[in-house]
């Protein structure tokens, strides 16, 4: 999987060195490459050839190509716009099925940490409430932290809730509607039973030409509801209205005919279900959710965030549809915030390496991730996943293809760790710390003659001659 990269200006005098310089990924120390360049140089053109190389050498290799600005492939069959209006997204909420790489907390943690890395850093108590309604909104879904065989929605013998149903995980609508209710429930002072026949008699009041006879029997189960707030016989009326509801929604006609009175009542009647649930305590477990959300303030500001989170419209459990026989698959993400856009590359990102892990080890590289404006996703974190997948995803065939202005905000262990480093041309503001950083002469760098020449590195592991040095490459 030979790319020719182009011809050194100052050849070896050592006749057995070839005077082209290649970057082949099957033998270098890995498959991770960095472009970097000023604006102007020319590096989405040479984004578009080594794309292009990549493609020709190996016609099986599969490149995911992360698009800030829409530009580097805008042609590509496989691409996908990301927006809140398009159906596509990614799910946050995921698990890893991995009984060592994934889990139910690890994926809580990676959640909590994408969000302080990303937004306005949550408060200690914000951070510990949202940690309370994850693992809430796991546990209603079925899913037991200290058993993999229910992180797999598909297979999970313990599902309940929306799992159950769907065979899908939970999603950031589900968790926006998990707090919602937790914040209903402390301002109001009731409990799930409680809230939940509230919420059922304003539904049949809004109900417009709902016939008499059906509003009289559902306001007479809701009735019977505040006098019975005890387990199965209160899930079995819950139930039972609901089907009221639906029936009412049927048989609706033009008008209304509800009385306000009654309703005035119902309303009344199914506020001493509050009365009974502060007599049904028998779980011991309500003092621990009152002191897990004890703040409405606080639930309220996390639920700003987590509405915040769902608004934004790319975290829907839909991946997109690519095509499994075109080489590209294009994430086209210039419709979104620069916040926005942090969260779905580290949400992409932690997918594309749970699936190469779970495809196994390989001798070569076959899948490259190609990151524009890499400096935006950057992080000095160890174990943020740009840092992880540098250290960790090349024996799983996979190699990291990052494009930035300059070597800023690049961590040494992403350096150190990458294979081929091509610099098209920096200001002269960055000429110094570049050199310090990669190890180069002083001045090396103002020689280069932007889209013509470039100061490339190829690590090829043979230890000798043109391969590990710097040179200066006039580009093919």
């Amino acid at each position: 999987m030979m790319v020719d990269i182009g011809r050194a200006k100052f050849p070896s005098k050592n006749p057995q060195d070839n005077p082209m310089i290649v970057w082949d990924p099957s033998r270098a120390i890995s498959g991770h490459a960095m472009i970097v360049g000023s604006s102007g140089v020319g590096k989405t053109y040479r984004l578009r050839y080594l794309i292009r190389s990549l493609i020709e050498a190996n016609r099986n290799v599969n490149i995911h190509i992360l698009d800030v600005h829409g530009d580097i492939a805008p042609q590509a069959n496989n691409r996908v716009i990301f927006s809140e209006t398009t159906e596509y997204g990614l799910n946050p909420l995921e698990v890893v099925t991995d009984p060592e790489f994934g889990g139910v907390r690890r994926r809580i943690n990676s959640i909590i940490a994408m969000i302080n890395r990303t937004t306005t850093k949550l408060g200690v108590r914000q951070e510990a409430t949202l940690r309370a309604l994850l693992s809430d909104l796991y546990t209603a879904n079925g899913y037991d932290p200290k058993d993999p065989r229910t992180w797999d929605p598909r297979s999970n013998p313990k599902a309940r809730g929306r799992t159950a149903k769907t065979k899908r995980h939970p999603g950031i609508s589900d968790l926006a509607a998990m707090c919602a209710w937790r914040l209903n429930v402390l301002v109001t002072g009731g409990g799930a039973d409680a809230y939940r026949a509230l919420h059922m008699v304003n539904r049949l009041a809004r109900q417009e030409g709902a016939d008499s006879d059906l509003a009289k029997r559902a306001l007479t189960e809701v009735q019977q509801l505040a006098k019975n707030a005890d387990g199965v016989e209160v899930n079995h009326i819950l139930g039972e209205i609901e089907k009221l509801a639906k029936k009412i929604n049927k048989e609706s006609v033009k008008g209304t005919n509800t009385d306000s009175s009654k309703l005035d009542s119902a309303i009344t009647k199914a506020s001493d279900t509050y009365d009974a649930f502060l007599q049904s305590i028998k779980s011991g477990r309500e003092l621990e959710e009152y002191i897990k959300y004890d703040s409405v303030e606080v639930l309220k500001a996390v639920h700003e965030r987590i509405k915040g989170l769902d608004a934004a419209g790319i975290f829907k459990d839909q991946p997109p549809d690519f095509s499994q026989s075109d080489p590209l698959r294009v994430y086209d993400i210039k419709a979104l915030s620069e916040d926005e856009q942090s969260m779905f590359a580290e949400v992409l990102l932690e997918r594309l390496f749970v699936e190469a892990k779970s495809r196994g080890q390989k001798d070569a590289p076959d899948t490259f991730i190609v990151i524009d404006e890499a400096h935006k996703f950057m992080s000095t974190d160890g174990e943020h996943i740009i840092n992880r997948m540098a250290r960790e995803v090349r024996k799983f065939g996979v190699g990291l293809i990052l494009v930035s202005q300059n070597f800023d905000h690049f961590p040494e262990d992403l350096i150190a760790n990458s294979a081929m480093t091509m610099i098209l041309g920096l200001h002269d503001m960055h000429h110094s710390k570049a050199e310090r950083k990669l190890g180069l002469k002083t001045g090396k760098l103002k020689f280069i003659k932007p889209r013509y020449s470039a100061m490339v590195q190829v690590r090829s592991g043979a230890g000798n001659g043109l391969a590990n040095a710097f040179n200066d490459v006039v580009l093919s």
